[in-house]
């Protein structure tokens, strides 16, 4: 299988062959134990993240990937939080999995009722308290 990503900010790869990670494991068990850790945390997430897609109301799952997505890459900013990246509606509808249009109608009322702003390429989160409450 053949699976693609693409990073919404700066960032680095790493690879490693099987034949290396396996000698690294057998020579320092701790880091393979602390990868697997890792590895299962991530696929926890994944696993959670996919439950909230499938179910709940849109602007539920918009509210959560916003707060998911500001509570990782979001800059604090006076009463705000800024997510300074490239994220289109188109991007925001695919990771809640609804049609642009309603990802669009949903953060233009947003906007228009003081949740968030759009207007100069990021979003920013003007009323952190309003979106949690969306996302319930």
């Amino acid at each position: 299988n053949t699976y693609t990503a693409r990073a919404i900010t700066d960032s680095r790869t790493l690879y490693i062959s099987n034949k290396d990670f396996i000698n690294l494991a057998i020579k320092h068990p701790a880091i393979a134990i602390k990868m697997t850790c890792e590895a299962t945390a991530i696929l926890l997430h994944a696993y959670d993240t996919l439950k909230s897609i499938a179910g709940g109301k849109v602007e539920e799952r918009i509210a959560r990937v916003l707060l998911e997505i500001a509570d990782r890459i979001g800059k604090k900013h006076k009463d705000t939080i800024i997510i300074d990246a490239p994220l289109t509606r188109n991007d925001i509808a695919e990771m809640t999995g609804t049609t642009v249009e309603t990802a669009i109608r949903v953060m233009s009322k947003w906007k228009k009722m003081g949740i968030i702003n759009t207007d100069r390429g990021y979003i920013e989160i003007v009323k952190r308290k309003e979106l949690e409450k969306l996302a319930v």
